[in-house]
């Protein structure tokens, strides 16, 4: 049909004569696995380093996870764009997206040079925090309109899950060596907390996904399903 379809336009490279099946397009699949196993590496470590912040523990490793995974996200941004490495940098370069990754990274060193100093706690846990809000306004979140709403609850939905896995982590460990009454205690005294992360968790994540993708596509979009396989974790 003369009208239906569509046409790409890719950067450096004329494909306006040939129609979009017939041409690449897409992030590569390398790429987005790239860009998964960073962000889960960057959160779980950030994890494990509030975690061993407020446990008295200072393994010298424990930033090592969140600069590895910050710097994966970076070459899995790298990749997205499919050219030459150094043309690539410089496009990813560009844009807020990458900018905030490369902080990221700078600031994930940052805190690996603090965890080896000593009595630098509260510094390194406002590294944690300010790497943490870094990771999560990363990507989508300063890229789809109105930036302020999508970084702000994307921050915010991020910010709250570490809280809440840092707690749980904090307890787990806890539970090992405290008596029966000082668990109790200290479950009581989290609860609140974490009940309120989980509402954070909830309400922040299903305004960016009913933001996002309309409800008819929910099931449709990448984005939509894996929406609803963090829904049903939560529940479980």
């Amino acid at each position: 049909h003369p009208i239906r379809g569509a046409y790409l336009f890719h950067l450096r490279e004329r494909t306006l004569d040939e129609p979009a099946g017939s041409v690449a397009s897409g992030t590569p699949l390398s790429a987005i696995l790239l860009r998964a196993l960073g962000a889960t590496l960057a959160i779980g470590g950030l994890v494990w380093v509030f975690a061993c912040s407020f446990l008295d523990r200072r393994p010298r490793t424990r930033w090592v996870p969140v600069l590895v995974g910050t710097v994966v996200g970076v070459v899995g941004s790298v990749v997205a764009v499919g050219d030459t490495w150094s043309d690539s940098l410089d496009v990813v370069l560009a844009t807020t997206s990458g900018r905030v990754g490369l902080i990221a990274t700078g600031v994930a060193a940052l805190g690996l040079v603090a965890s080896w100093i000593p009595r630098a706690g509260q510094v390194e846990l406002a590294l944690a925090a300010a790497t943490t809000v870094a990771v999560a306004a990363g990507g989508h979140a300063v890229s789809l309109p109105p930036v302020a709403r999508s970084a702000g609850l994307t921050v915010a939905h991020v910010l709250a899950a570490v809280a809440w896995a840092t707690a749980l982590l904090w307890l787990e460990r806890r539970s090992r060596t405290a008596d029966p009454e000082q668990l109790r205690s200290a479950v009581v005294g989290l609860s609140p907390w974490g009940i309120g992360a989980v509402a954070v968790v909830a309400v922040s994540g299903s305004v960016l996904v009913v933001d996002r993708v309309s409800l008819g596509e929910l099931l449709d979009a990448t984005y939509g399903r894996l929406a609803l396989v963090k829904v049903a974790l939560l529940v479980v």
